[in-house]
């Protein structure tokens, strides 16, 4: 394959009722070439239009990607009728599975729809089909084809049946032992499954409920059907678990070990203002992106990001440039970088201190707000932000108040491009930016004469942004690269920034931890009040 190029599977979601089939199997593109028009303030009266115009074409004009159509059939054109320069690694497939029981497609209009283990079947023959036309009889392409899927809602649990059910047992119901010990099934040094096994390179998955959904009153879905929402069980729980073949210690949003969690990111929305379709909004939860909550948008342990966009529509994840820079840093970026946040002291308000030193018992969650966005851009690839029910908690406890646990809280994963043709040539560096921000906790204090809540409402703990500056290494130079961070509110008298190097400690996995005092000195003797001291810990690695 072409290097960090493979072709790309678009997975679409859910068609709830028999006219939304018939609607989705009306288009080729199944919605993935939809992009979004919006208005962006730029001054007090000033306003200017934003076009993004689809994750589709958008890979086609920024990597050279072509549609793998050809007059009127999804193929790809014979070798005489390539045009020049056409490279057939670098193809866009729709995985059209909806086709297949449409009636305006001369299906029976009264026939069975598909469950998700039969489309994920037809997604295991589009793959062997895309690596015949891709490869021909070549046998080293052959050995090294991979495709990318990228899904959308329901479209991850194919991806996923496909992976953890149809490529460990096969099509035929099989023990999970047995089939591990077929010669094409052996299992990886980390008990994964050998990439030969499934023939996918990385999944994407954008707003996908990998933990069920969720409704208000009832909890997750029922586990059968109703006549207005066709086949809604996919949703449950105990039903995923079957199709997903998880095993019963291990969570249903769990990949149990056989596809990398690495080559694995999940986008969450959380936007559910803007997911007008059906009742999904009097339905679900605020905290989500009005279909999927935030907290079954993810697979456990792997990477992800949190954009304000809603599940679907003309405000969608999918239709976001934001969606879009994820999923083609996810793709092609060079190296990965990862955000986590280590609180070591609470200096709690006054009142609060004063109650806690009286033997009073109280709990709370400092919540941070986090924005990473990339230099130039206008747009973020990540923001989780209280307002919007997504903010990063870090919970409080004991008699001093203080973290319940010294591991990290998690906030992002990110992947930056190497690609000169994003920035001037001269300027190898790639720079980006975190802002956070953290609130006063509620506090809960149980004690004579405390309200049970009590709180500064909105104050603001400690505001800052970091810059970080990696710097990609010649190959002479013995590759890697050189990492440096500075505070945007350090300043030389004269106003210049200080850049500040610091020297990272690496692991024997690659990944080099960036250690960045945050806040105020540990063990301060009259620290402000409220505050904090943490630590922001940066983690790079090459990222294949």
């Amino acid at each position: 394959m072409a290097e960090r190029h493979y072709p790309i599977v678009f997975i679409r979601g859910f068609a709830a009722r028999r006219k939304d089939i018939e609607a989705t199997a009306a288009e080729p593109f199944d919605g993935f070439n939809d992009g979004s028009t919006m208005m962006r303030q730029v001054g007090r009266d000033d306003f200017e239009r934003y076009y993004f115009e689809s994750p589709l074409l958008r890979l086609l004009s920024d990597h050279g990607y072509s549609v793998a159509f050809h007059k009127g059939e999804a193929v790809l054109p014979p070798v005489g009728d390539r045009r020049e320069g056409f490279d057939p690694r670098r193809t866009v497939w729709i995985y059209q599975y909806y086709e297949a029981m449409s009636a305006s497609l001369g299906n029976d209009e009264d026939g069975e729809i598909d469950r998700i283990p039969e489309i994920a079947e037809g997604l295991r023959r589009l793959i062997l089909r895309i690596r015949d036309e891709v490869t021909g009889d070549d046998a080293a392409a052959r050995d090294a084809f991979r495709v990318n899927l990228v899904a959308h809602s329901m479209g991850g649990l194919v991806a996923r049946c496909y992976l953890q059910n149809l490529c460990v047992f096969g099509p035929r119901e099989r023990s999970r032992e047995a089939a591990l010990e077929l010669e094409s099934r052996t299992v990886g040094p980390n008990g994964e499954l050998e990439d030969s096994v499934h023939l996918v390179n990385k999944l994407f998955t954008y707003g996908t409920p990998h933990n069920g959904i969720d409704v208000k009153l009832l909890g997750n879905v029922p586990g059968f059907s109703t006549p207005f929402i066709i086949h809604s069980d996919n949703f449950n729980r105990e039903r995923m678990r079957r199709y997903l073949a998880i095993p019963d210690d291990e969570p249903v949003n769990s990949l149990a070990g056989v596809f990398p969690l690495d080559r694995a990111f999940c986008l969450v929305g959380t936007n559910h203002r803007d997911y007008d379709i059906g009742a999904s909004k009097f339905a679900t939860d605020e905290r989500g992106d009005g279909l999927v909550l935030i907290k079954n948008a993810t697979i456990r342990g792997a990477p992800r990001a949190f954009v304000h966009r809603s599940h679907g529509g003309p405000l969608g994840l999918v239709n976001s440039e934001s969606g879009y820079q994820n999923l083609r840093r996810f793709l092609f970026g060079r190296y990965r970088v990862d955000l986590r946040l280590r609180v070591d002291e609470v200096y709690h308000p006054p009142k609060v201190e004063q109650a806690l030193l009286a033997g009073a018992e109280a709990s709370g969650s400092v919540v941070v707000d986090t924005t990473v966005t990339v230099r130039g851009s206008r747009y973020v690839l990540h923001e989780r932000r209280g307002e919007h029910q997504s903010a990063a908690l870090c919970d409080l406890t004991g008699d001093r108040l203080q973290p319940e646990s010294d591991s990290p809280v998690y906030l992002f994963t990110g992947y930056l491009l190497d690609d000169p043709g994003s920035r001037p040539a001269h300027r190898r560096e790639i720079v980006f930016y975190a802002g956070l921000t953290f609130f006063v906790p509620r506090y809960k204090v149980d004690g004579p004469g405390w309200f049970d809540e009590w709180r500064i409402e909105n104050e603001v703990m400690l505001a800052r942004s970091v810059y970080f500056k990696l710097t990609p290494r010649s190959a002479s130079a013995g590759g890697g690269f050189e990492a440096e961070y500075r505070f945007s509110d350090d300043r030389r008298p004269e106003g210049r920034p200080i850049a500040k190097a610091r020297m990272g400690s690496s692991d024997e996995t690659g990944v080099t931890t960036y250690a960045i005092p945050f806040g105020q000195k540990v063990g301060a003797e009259e620290p402000a009040r409220p505050g904090l001291a943490a630590t922001l810990l940066l983690d790079v690695r090459e990222h294949v």
